[in-house]
């Protein structure tokens, strides 16, 4: 039998979110998942991966995710999201993992000293810190600013604006988009 590590780091991550998300780990677990193909071409922002991975926690609850992340990232294929924004562009990057019908989950890197600003999207997004980075979460709706803690979810809903700063460290998340259009446009508040 051949294990699909996205598919494994998948399941890792929905077993972790069962008891903060219940209801929508159930209807996540019944869909058919698709890994994404497994073929690295890095972004600018991926000559933080070392720096990102060494962060990630060896023992905890995120233990576990973490080394199957860390066991995958170079073999992901990264976006660039924002080609000519003067910082994100060589400081920030994604990688999508697997998808559903109605899901997507993936992967972000941030270089140190970024701060990707307040942005929305029309799907509701769990991000899962994975590196001990100290990165600050930002939520408009609550006014919120979260400290990133490994393995502790932090929900956007539907079109809240929200933004990530890093300080010192880079910073590598797990997110989980569902509802209205995973994967679907981002755009600036």
């Amino acid at each position: 039998m051949t294990v699909d590590p996205g598919k494994d780091l998948l399941f890792l991550v929905l077993r972790l979110l069962r008891s903060s998300h219940p209801d929508l780990v159930a209807a996540l677990e019944a869909q058919r998942w698709h890994a994404t193909p497994q073929a690295f071409a890095p972004a600018p922002a991926c000559a933080h991966l070392p720096a990102a991975t060494a962060l990630c926690p060896a023992t905890g609850p995120i233990a576990a995710i973490a080394d199957r992340l860390t066991a995958l990232v170079d073999h992901l294929s990264w976006t660039a999201d924002y080609p000519s924004h003067p910082i994100l562009k060589d400081r920030f990057a994604h990688a999508v993992i697997a998808r559903s019908d109605g899901a997507l989950v993936g992967c972000n890197l941030l270089g140190p000293h970024v701060a990707y600003p307040p942005h929305a999207h029309l799907a509701e997004e769990i991000y899962l810190p994975v590196s001990d980075s100290r990165a600050v979460f930002w939520q408009a709706t609550t006014d919120t600013h979260t400290r990133a803690t490994p393995g502790t979810p932090i929900t956007h809903g539907p079109s809240e604006p929200h933004a990530l700063t890093t300080q010192d460290h880079p910073a590598l998340n797990l997110w989980l988009q569902h509802g209205e259009a995973p994967g679907g446009p981002t755009w600036f508040v």
